[in-house]
C-alpha cells in the first residue's frame, strides 16, 4: 500500500526497519512490512538523501496540521 507524505502524520520503524507503524492524519493506524532496501527522503533543508529503514527510529509531521 502506498501512502502519500501528506497523509502521514508519524511513522514508527523498528530496530532492523523491516516493519514500521504508520499514524495518519486522520487518525488512522497501519502497521506492515517497510519494502525496499532505501527511503528516498528530502530533508527540509533541501537535500535528498536515502537511508536504510534500520538507521531510523521514527519519522514526525512538524509545523502547521
Amino acid at each position: 500500500m502506498e501512502v502519500s507524505a501528506g497523509e502521514l502524520d508519524r511513522v514508527e520503524f523498528t530496530e532492523a526497519g523491516n516493519k514500521a507503524d504508520v499514524v495518519l492524519r486522520s487518525g488512522d493506524r497501519l502497521s506492515g512490512e517497510v519494502v525496499g532496501e532505501r527511503l528516498p527522503l528530502v530533508l527540509a533543508a533541501g537535500p535528498r538523501v536515502a537511508v536504510h529503514p534500520s538507521s531510523l527510529r521514527a519519522l514526525n509531521r512538524t509545523g502547521e496540521r
